[in-house]
């Protein structure tokens, strides 16, 4: 077994160096320009999948029917998530509460009394993986983004299958379509993109972020809309309706992900894209409320033809190296 795992890193170090040199090629913008918000989900073709208003659900019962969940209960990096700081109760929509308590007790018993809060859902089940999964399409949601310090919100697609490495992003990849931490920056009218893939471990994890300037001001305590359209040749980036930004970093995925909505709080280290987010404020109130109102999901006719299976994709000799080096 040895041997065969010297042969595996050492195969996999030469097929890794080209993989690498590959990746680079495709970090590249594309004219997002010439994508005309209003004729994406108009014209035909196109077919509503998802459409939730999340201020007619009043339980998680109901939304749960609905194909979304609390995200998984317990520490997710230094705070933790947990379903007990949904709240159903504003005729807004959805919010989602962060605060810092000495007394915490939760439903589940899953948090320790001290600590940080907050959360997020899913349209996939933690527990049983079931859900609502796309590839391809517009994807759009509404909300009004946290403005207290040391936290942010995000807006993402995440991959079952990124784990597996050699196919770069297209048997899987982390579609972050906006990430709100750009409150105290110097251009405060920014937001993050990003594309993860390969494992999330060194050497293989390959990622590309983005800051781009938006018109409108994410953060002034408003209702804004974040989309994303997901071509099988690239991802465009869409606030209020405009397109800002496009990529096709790594490859396409090609294989269904499910959505995601959170919020993350850190406290006295720096925020993504090397944000300084500053110091959490325990506000149990409107500036660390992530209200999220709706999310809208559609699909075109001709994308269907394009998504693959893990199947389809198959395995790389990569993947297998990368396995028996991590038993």
């Amino acid at each position: 077994m040895k041997k065969q795992k010297i042969l595996a890193i050492a195969l996999a170090s030469v097929i890794l160096i080209f993989s690498l040199s590959s990746c680079k090629a495709d970090r590249f913008d594309i004219d997002a320009a010439k994508y005309n918000y209003p004729s994406l989900v108009s014209g035909d073709g196109w077919e509503s999948t998802m459409d939730v208003d999340f201020a007619s659900i009043t339980s998680m019962e109901e939304l749960n029917k609905n194909y979304w969940y609390s995200v998984k209960h317990g520490l997710r990096k230094y705070e933790y998530w947990c379903p007990d700081m949904i709240d159903f109760s504003s005729s807004d929509g959805l919010v989602i509460h962060s605060v810092q308590s000495e007394n915490h007790v939760c439903t589940d018993e899953l948090c320790p009394l001290n600590g940080v809060f907050t959360g997020g859902i899913d349209s996939r089940d933690p527990t049983t993986g079931e859900g609502f999964y796309q590839a391809f399409g517009y994807f759009e949601v509404e909300v009004k983004v946290p403005t207290g310090d040391g936290m942010w919100s995000a807006f993402w697609l995440q991959s079952t299958n990124t784990g597996r490495i050699g196919k770069k992003g297209m048997d899987g990849s982390e579609i972050d379509v906006y990430e709100s931490s750009f409150k105290n920056s110097s251009t405060p009218n920014s937001l993050g993109n990003a594309i993860h893939y390969d494992a999330y471990d060194w050497p293989f994890y390959q990622s590309h972020g983005a800051v781009s300037t938006t018109e409108n001001n994410p953060y002034d305590g408003e209702f804004h809309t974040y989309g994303l359209l997901w071509t099988p040749k690239e991802y465009v980036f869409y606030m209020d309706g405009k397109p800002y930004y496009a990529t096709k970093f790594g490859g396409v995925a090609k294989i269904a992900e499910y959505l995601r909505l959170t919020v993350e709080i850190r406290t006295g280290v720096q925020g993504p894209y090397s944000q300084d987010i500053g110091e959490f404020s325990n506000d149990f109130g409107a500036a660390n409320d992530f209200v999220i109102k709706s999310v809208k999901v559609y699909q075109k006719d001709e994308y269907k033809s394009e998504i693959k299976t893990l199947d389809d994709m198959g395995w790389s000799f990569l993947d297998w190296a990368y396995r028996l080096f991590k038993k």
